[in-house]
């Protein structure tokens, strides 16, 4: 068999084929594959084939065609290769001498009669006849061969045949049946698609272009893959085609353009120039310029082509009109529709376009700017394609463009238009001044090399202290995302001690920025540092948001009441913009204010989700996934964190892209898939050093561990979970917050393995630490931490305080655990009746999360107490099958007659989302309105028991 990812065989990479190189994967190919292994088969089977396979340059014929010929020969297949070229077409029989040479210059050939007969009949090609001798001689040689040994015969570029070779093969394709032959051949797409030879009516393979996920894949697999900004240029300029893939790949990582405003057009290489410009010098001048026009206009320009073009050859003395687009539609190269221009293929517009002068260039930009009257957006950016030199009106044009796109929330074109503005401002200061905010945009829309490049460009165009600084915050965020942390804080640092006296408010934006930096970091020194740096700012700013985010983010256990207190005035703030709701939400994340946090958090991924800009902070997405992780909202966590990384890998958000990975992984675990929990782990920390990256070392810990623990290996969680902190007598943790959070499960795991004095070291380091310092959250799973590694008579003490305070339910699966572990102690102590009900609880919770390994220990304890549950998913029963358990939540909810909004103000969930869930509930329980719910919940719990479990 033929195979797209054979690894006993080297594949030709479409590209690499037709561009000389070597044999590397097909991808995408599958279906054609498959069609060219039963055509194999057939021929060894004993019956011939013929097929002509047809597609754009580029687009991988010769590459399917050699992996053909690979696999024949592996299998001792004869195989015959042959091409038509250009300066052989007036050459009789050229093009089917190379074809037969093989068989020709056999001194070994069995079938000499016949190989003197086609000599004879090749040398005498004037003869009347002679073709037709020719092709007899031809068919005898291959079926006397095939009918010892099968036969491929491939013929690449057959528009390229001298005519008497295309007969002959015209004659053996219409008896190629009889034969163990397979006739291949190769030639240009056809326009109409169909699939049958206009003239032979022979099979016809059509190779389309790739699809986004195969054009992804191959562009993966290049060794210098695009970069995440250009990236989306390739993919939309290639438009699927292979060969443009990896040429524009090329060029992008060999010469990376600088701006990438609406009107750019990447350059082509001199080989996908020559295929897609070859027939653009046949056509007239007037012609060429019409077609520029078009190339030069944008997709949303499409409407101002013809008045440009038509215009523009109008003022040249020619008459002006639709006839002008005649020639170019003849020559293949565009089709008019609906009175707009398309060309047959993005290349084709770049040959155009790249094919053209400058002075041309500008010309065309100009007549679309004139055209575009009314659109100042589009009219600023081709005046600016157009501008020479610098030029402060057409450079003040664009920064009110990037205002508007601003407004909407279009950060990225915000970016490429105040960028371009900055290279078109004569004034030194004000270039400075629009290219810092160009980096800005590119920082709101997640674009950490754009912001990097930027940022770069304003440090050496400037000596002011104040812009200096703030390029090297936009810098040192560009190598925070990207995991480089010592660089990042190499910046950050000096950046806010030099702005602390003149700029308190900048320097706390640096520090603020600092401080992600330290705690993804986890290292010592740099917070030292932050909180040194903190303590001198802070009297000198009234930006709270920051200012506890920098504070709280590098010791979140050093005055809590202070936090409590700068959060509360970040919360009075009138007018929130979204860096203070992301700052905020994350001051309150940290001191495990996470109910507010997901609030907070929650607005601001709303109003991103809102912008044309939509998802682009993968950031942002990252820490939101994690608060709704922890508030039990695991279905929407997980939609969220993998949104959020495919955003960070498209961006280059490296941190995020494993932040977010990390949390879907662990999702996978506590759901009881162990072994994808594993995989997902480890494609996360592919490029992360744990060492220098110590939030996700644990993180990763933890993931191992429950996947561990719900596979029963209590040994292998114990190991993992004791690695959050030192081995020495100090028990110094791994990560001065994140490792704390661990403490209670490994203590479970420890009672599990009969570790419990080491365990209880641990502990006694923990609580000495935090000396009273530490939030409810933390407060509660010590409890329980001490719960389960007391002895049987304060152990209850210990549950019952884990479980005291009900703003504990805010974090639910860990309160679910508490009470799981409080039911196995009661149950274990003979107080079945007690043990019962705190099971049951724990149970519901379970459920509801779909936290399947803790259902299954419930289960099983409460059928250890004498209860044999009816069913463990209540919604699943009766009428209502199929719904979710959030479903269920907001059908019971609507039913007591609360609104959408106030639903989902209780659940953290916007309208909209909650209109969703009932749009999809109400058929599941056979209603049309609200004011049916009351009853068909009643009829629920009838059919499925007013209570979950009978004794």
């Amino acid at each position: 068999m033929i195979h797209a990812h054979a690894p006993n065989r080297p594949l030709a990479e479409y590209s690499g084929t037709e561009s000389g190189e070597g044999p590397v994967t097909l991808y995408g190919r599958d279906a054609e594959i498959a069609m060219l292994d039963r055509l194999l088969d057939r021929v060894q089977q004993g019956e011939g084939a013929v097929l002509a396979v047809a597609g754009a340059a580029g687009s991988g014929k010769s590459a399917l065609l050699n992996s053909v010929c690979d696999h024949a020969a592996q299998h001792s297949m004869t195989v015959l290769r042959t091409a038509g070229h250009e300066p052989g077409i007036h050459l009789p029989f050229e093009a089917l001498g190379r074809l037969l040479l093989p068989l020709l210059a056999s001194p070994h050939h069995a079938d000499r009669e016949t190989v003197h007969a086609l000599r004879t009949a090749l040398e005498a090609t004037a003869r009347p006849g002679a073709r037709l001798e020719v092709a007899l001689a031809t068919w005898r040689l291959l079926t006397n061969h095939a009918a010892r040994t099968p036969v491929i015969a491939v013929i690449d570029d057959a528009r390229w045949l001298d005519r008497p070779t295309a007969d002959v093969l015209a004659f053996l394709a219409r008896r190629i049946n009889r034969a163990r032959v397979l006739l291949l051949t190769t030639d240009d797409h056809r326009a109409d698609g169909r699939d049958q030879d206009e003239k032979g009516g022979l099979p016809r393979l059509h190779l389309r272009e790739l699809d986004e996920e195969a054009a992804g894949a191959l562009l993966d697999s290049l060794p210098q893959p695009p970069d995440p900004v250009h990236r989306p240029l390739v993919l939309q300029q290639a438009a699927g085609n292979p060969l443009a893939l990896h040429e524009l790949t090329r060029a992008v990582t060999h010469e990376p353009p600088v701006t990438l405003e609406p009107t750019f057009i990447l350059p082509l290489p001199p080989a996908l120039q020559r295929i897609h410009g070859a027939r653009l010098p046949a056509l007239d001048a007037d012609v060429r310029q019409a077609l520029l026009v078009a190339a030069a206009a944008g997709d949303l320009d499409r409407a101002a082509v013809m008045p440009a073009a038509h215009r523009g050859a109008a003022s040249a003395g020619r008459p002006p009109g639709p006839e002008i687009w005649q020639p170019a539609e003849e020559a293949g190269l565009v089709t008019v529709t609906d009175g707009k221009v398309h060309f047959r293929h993005p290349l084709v517009r770049s040959a155009v376009y790249r094919a053209a002068s400058f002075a041309s260039r500008r010309t065309a930009h100009l007549a679309l700017a004139t055209a575009l009257d009314g659109h100042p957006d589009r009219q600023a950016w081709h005046r600016a394609a157009a501008a020479v030199g610098t030029d402060e009106q057409i450079a003040q044009e664009l920064v009110a463009t990037a205002d508007r796109a601003c407004r909407r929330g279009g950060y990225r074109g915000a970016s490429a238009a105040m960028r371009r503005a900055a290279e078109l401002t004569p004034q030194a200061s004000s270039r400075t001044h629009r290219l810092l905010r160009a980096a800005e945009f590119a920082m709101f829309a997640g674009l950490p090399a754009q912001v990097a490049d930027i940022a770069t460009q304003a440090l050496a165009s400037s000596d002011d202290p104040q812009s200096l600084g703030t390029a090297s915050i936009q810098a040192g965020w560009a190598l925070a995302v990207t995991t480089r942390h010592a660089a990042s804080l190499g910046l950050l640092l000096p950046a806010a001690d030099a702005l602390r006296t003149t700029d308190p408010q900048e320097a706390l934006a640096a520090l603020s920025t600092a401080t992600t930096v330290v705690y993804h970091s986890g290292d010592p020194r740099p917070r030292r540092e932050s909180l040194r740096l903190g303590s001198l700012i802070a009297a000198n700013t009234d930006h709270v948001a920051d200012h506890l985010w920098a504070r709280a983010g590098c010791d979140p256990f050093e005055d809590r009441p202070l936090f409590m207190r700068l959060l509360a005035k970040g919360l009075a703030s009138p007018e929130p913009d979204l860096p203070h709701l992301v700052t905020l939400g994350a001051g309150a994340w940290i001191i495990d204010e996470t109910r507010t946090s997901t609030q907070l958090l929650g607005l601001a991924h709303d109003h991103l989700q809102r912008i044309t800009t939509k998802g682009a902070n993968a950031t942002l997405s990252t820490a939101l996934g994690l608060a709704q992780y922890e508030i039990g909202a695991w279905q929407a966590a997980r939609a969220t964190s993998s949104e959020a990384h495919r955003v960070a890998l498209e961006s280059g958000l490296a941190l995020a892209a494993a932040s977010s990975w990390s949390l879907v992984a662990l999702l996978d675990a506590v759901q009881g898939d162990g072994a994808r929990a594993r995989t997902r782990l480890t494609e996360a920390m592919a490029g992360i050093e744990p060492a220098e990256t110590r939030a996700m070392a644990v993180r990763a810990r933890i993931v191992l561990a429950t996947a561990a623990t719900t596979e029963g290996d209590h040994g292998g969680a114990w190991e993992q979970l004791r690695g959050l902190f030192s081995s020495d007598a100090h028990c110094m943790a791994l990560h001065y917050h994140a490792s704390f959070y661990a403490i209670a499960d490994l203590a479970a795991a420890a009672a599990r393995v009969g570790r419990r004095d080491e365990a209880r070291q641990v502990l006694e380091a923990v609580e000495q630490h935090l000396a009273g310092r530490e939030s409810l959250r933390l407060t509660l799973l010590l409890h329980r931490a001490r719960a389960l590694l007391s002895g049987p008579q304060p152990a209850e003490k210990y549950f019952l305080a884990s479980l005291a305070d009900p703003a504990g339910d805010q974090w639910p699966f860990e309160r679910a655990k508490a009470r799981l572990e409080y039911g196995e102690w009661l149950r274990r102590g003979r107080r079945i009746n007690d043990a019962r009900p705190v099971l049951a609880d724990a149970l519901a919770v379970f459920e509801q999360l779909g936290a399947r390994p803790w259902t299954t220990r419930c289960v099983v304890e409460l059928r250890a107490c004498g209860v044999v549950p009816h069913h463990t998913d209540r919604q699943s029963a009766g009428r209502g099958a199929g719904l979710t358990a959030q479903q269920l939540n907001i059908a019971r909810l609507a039913a007591d007659g609360l609104s959408n909004r106030e639903i989902g103000e209780q659940l953290l969930l916007s309208p909209r989302t909650i209109a969703f869930h009932l749009y999809h509930a109400f058929p599941k329980l056979d209603v049309t309105t609200r004011s049916q719910l009351r009853n068909a919940l009643s009829r629920l719990d009838e059919e499925a028991g007013q209570t979950q479990y009978a004794q």
